[in-house]
This record gives C-alpha cells, sequence and structure tokens, in this order.
C-alpha cells in the first residue's frame, strides 16, 4: 500500500518507537523547563555535578545505539500508567510552588520514565 493509498483510506502511520520515546523525553524536559534551568545551573556552578552533560550524552547515545531493538518492540500504550503519571506531576508541582528544587529534580526522571512507560508498554 502506498502512502497516497493510506491517506485515501484514512489510515495513518504511527511514527516508530523510538521516535516516539525522543519526542516524550523532549516534550517532558521542555514542560518543566525551570526544574531543567536550575538543574543545568548546578551543573555548571558546582564542580561535584560536572557529570550531568556527560550522563545527558550516554544517554542520546545508548538511545540512539538501541533504536533498532526499541523499534522491534511491539509498542502497546498502558493507560493504567496515567494516573500514575498525574500523580507524579502533581508531586512537581507541590516541589514547583513550595520551592524545593531537589524534589522537582528527582521527580522529573519518574515522570519521564511513567510517560514512555503509559504511551508504549511495559515491553519498551
Amino acid at each position: 500500500m502506498t502512502y497516497e493509498n493510506a491517506l485515501v483510506l484514512g489510515t495513518s502511520r504511527r511514527p516508530s518507537a523510538v521516535v516516539m520515546v525522543v519526542i516524550l523525553l523532549i516534550a517532558g524536559v521542555t514542560a518543566f523547563w525551570p526544574s531543567e534551568l536550575a538543574l543545568l545551573r548546578n551543573w555548571a556552578d558546582i564542580g561535584d555535578y560536572k557529570q550531568g552533560y556527560f550522563i545527558v550524552a550516554v544517554t542520546a547515545v545508548w538511545i540512539f545505539q538501541l533504536r533498532h531493538r526499541i523499534n522491534a518492540t511491539r509498542a502497546r500504550r498502558a493507560l493504567w500508567i496515567l494516573p500514575l503519571l498525574v500523580a507524579a506531576m502533581l508531586l512537581w508541582l507541590v516541589a514547583y510552588r513550595g520551592n524545593s528544587e531537589l524534589l522537582q529534580q528527582l521527580v522529573i526522571p519518574v515522570i519521564l520514565l511513567l510517560a514512555v512507560w503509559s504511551a508504549a508498554g511495559a515491553e519498551m
């Protein structure tokens, strides 16, 4: 089936699993930008946290190297994760309003994991 035929029939192509993971990670980091700015400030100012940039680079390379394996998995939504995701986002909001940068930064990886898990399923 050609792409034009798929458009005529009303079917659409879903993005690959790795594209979905990358989009979710970028959206998550962008959505919680106040915490990310504080984290970047800590990485720049505190000598013990300079490895943060390296960890981001290693994670990007790791996802790139595993892209074929990620795409080979059967991504299925896990909607039962959504209440946990909402709870984690509310916890971030409480930490943000309470001016607790540490709690905000601790919750962000949990939010990103739950977002990918809910969109792609546990097999991812």
